[in-house]
């Protein structure tokens, strides 16, 4: 991709803004294959004779898509997967946003991402969430279990973000969850329910406190048998293990019960509000769920 020579001279700026602009949002790892992806739409309008970004259409974007559908992969030698596509389509709209000087996630263009990669994600029906809080028992194991299952169906909090949870980052009074470390660098402030509330107050006076060494302060909320942080590996056996006791089929992992919590809530909240629950910077990738729910019995 980085290798298609432009010779238009507005594009060839216009690749230069973009990246100046990725650079200032800090965007990181993601600044080099963002650039490349508008470099070959660049390409792409060239060698389909439009000359001028003023000249970009909704039936422009859906040219390229086709495109993207039947270009060759370079490293496999088949076609490119949906998820490539997915990731050339959001470069696209993030140089649109940038064009058209509108926020993210509030394009004007639409591109069809595909579905399959929705189809491929199985997801808890609220049955089957119920199910599994009414097989945890009372146990210090099972008061452990059900604040993991809490934090990540009920605030729909990433492996790592639990992984890295300090108790200041708890606040009983507001009912929230202040998370400053996370994935997309973007902070956010989640609401717990009282349920969620509940189990995370049993966990922490019946549960954790039996488990941290006499004389040692653990900072980090969730702890494993010996007292200390718990891993993200850890994490994830706990939650097959509580798939296993309901005899559940699908397969299901931390990052499942935040994708089955934002499938649920998208019944009673708008698009944008579960996007600012999840903390995604962008409603392109809370649309997914738009699909999921489509699919959920």
């Amino acid at each position: 991709m980085k290798h298609l020579k432009l010779y238009n001279p507005e594009f060839i700026e216009q690749h230069k803004a973009f990246k100046k602009r990725l650079t200032d949002q800090g965007r990181g790892s993601s600044i080099e294959g963002l650039s490349n992806r508008i470099n070959e739409f660049f390409y792409f309008l060239e060698h389909n004779r439009i000359q001028s970004t003023k000249k970009i259409t909704q039936k422009t974007i859906l040219k390229y898509y086709a495109y993207l559908q039947t270009r060759t992969n370079l490293r496999t030698g088949g076609t490119l997967s949906s998820k490539s596509i997915d990731k050339h389509g959001e470069a696209v709209l993030r140089y649109l946003e940038m064009l058209t000087n509108r926020q993210k996630g509030q394009s004007d263009y639409e591109f069809p991402f595909p579905r399959e990669a929705s189809r491929d994600i199985e997801v808890l029906t609220l049955d089957e969430v119920v199910k599994i809080y009414k097989a945890i028992d009372n146990t210090r194991f099972g008061i452990t279990n059900k604040v993991i299952l809490s934090l990540l169906y009920g605030c729909g909090l990433r492996s790592g973000e639990l992984h890295r949870l300090e108790l200041k980052d708890i606040d009983f009074v507001k009912q929230e969850i202040r998370l400053s470390n996370t994935k997309t660098r973007h902070e956010r402030e989640v609401p717990m329910s009282n349920t969620v509330v509940k189990c995370l107050e049993e966990y922490l006076y019946h549960g954790r406190n039996l488990l941290l060494p006499k004389q040692h302060c653990e900072t980090y909320v969730m702890i494993n048998l010996k007292g200390f942080q718990m891993s993200t590996q850890t994490i994830s056996d706990r939650v097959r293990y509580m798939i296993q006791q309901v005899e559940i089929t699908k397969r299901i992992t931390p990052h499942v019960l935040r994708h089955s919590i934002a499938t649920h809530l998208l019944e009673h909240l708008t698009l944008e509000e579960v996007a600012e629950f999840l903390g995604h910077r962008s409603l392109d990738s809370t649309q997914i769920y738009t699909h999921l729910k489509e699919t959920i019995v």
